[in-house]
């Protein structure tokens, strides 16, 4: 791996037959022998590259530096153009080749720890979208999600889809997905509403945290789609921490900042604060208040 500062970093590539083709991927990491460190996927959005993790790397490493974020193994598999997703016609299982051979592979590579319950998923747009369909299919399996502006719909069925909304796929990539025409029951089972609406309190219970924001002004209109969730998970009582970002677009000079807070976010679940003593100190008298009242 090439050392720069206080990491390392490197592209790899994974070969394996859930995909049509090889898997790029890259890697950054701390400049360290460490073993057994945390795993971040960190998921660019569409039509992205590994540069995604080039880009982000002085955050990363500021973050460690900070103090913000433990050491840990950050890996962008590329993806290009796809939505990263399990296609229903099994032709290309991209959830299954991140969490199966790829995982396994980082592992054994770059000292990431083999544990799930080591791993979080983050990720922007698309990237964002694919983060959470994968931790709240299986909640259980993972610490934490991060999703920035999240390429999801404001729907809980196909049915409702509006084609303005600017989370549609184009017509071949959703077919080659969900199927021509679309299995609105598979669709469902992906949408990430609709996943918390189905299996609420199997989330409420698996000790997943959640993190999710957008900016208000979204060229997209993906503030829609995240204001949905948002009401989903608070309606089921599931904890999460949701940031509407005023004035923020999908890209732009707010990005660094809010991904910054993601990292941070994800290192807090990793490595949890000292508890707050004035907030221990309120919360006992908020309750003996109440007892006395009743």
């Amino acid at each position: 791996m090439a050392p720069t500062g206080s990491s390392f970093f490197e592209r790899g590539r994974l070969d394996t037959d859930l995909l049509s083709g090889p898997l790029e991927f890259a890697v950054v990491r701390p400049a360290t022998d460490e073993d057994g460190l945390p795993l971040i996927y960190l998921f660019h959005g569409a039509g992205g590259t590994t540069q995604t993790l080039i880009n982000n790397r002085a955050l990363i490493e500021d973050a460690w530096a900070k103090g913000m974020l433990p050491p840990c193994v950050v890996v962008t598999p590329s993806t290009g153009q796809s939505l990263p997703i399990n296609h229903r016609d099994g032709s290309e299982r991209w959830e299954d080749a991140f969490l199966g051979p790829l995982f396994d592979q980082v592992g054994r590579a770059y000292g990431a720890s083999a544990l799930y319950s080591r791993c979080a998923l983050a990720g922007l747009s698309t990237g964002g979208a694919a983060a959470l369909r994968m931790a709240l299919k299986q909640p259980t399996a993972f610490a934490a999600v991060a999703a920035l502006a999240p390429r999801i719909e404001a729907a809980l069925r196909l049915t409702d889809l509006e084609p303005a909304s600017g989370t549609w796929a184009e017509e071949q990539e959703f077919s080659s997905v969900y199927g021509s025409p679309p299995d609105e029951e598979y669709w469902a089972a992906n949408n990430p509403a609709s996943i918390v609406t189905r299996h609420a309190e199997e989330i409420r219970g698996s000790g997943l945290r959640i993190f999710l924001e957008c900016g208000d002004a979204d060229s997209f209109g993906l503030h829609r789609g995240a204001e949905l969730l948002h009401r989903c998970l608070f309606d089921s009582g599931i904890d999460h921490e949701y940031h509407l970002i005023h004035g923020a677009d999908h890209v732009g000079e707010s990005l660094a900042a809010r991904t910054l807070a993601a990292l941070q976010f994800i290192g807090d679940v990793f490595d949890p604060p000292p508890p707050d003593h004035s907030v221990g100190v309120l919360r006992s008298l908020v309750s003996h208040r109440q007892e006395a009242s009743l």
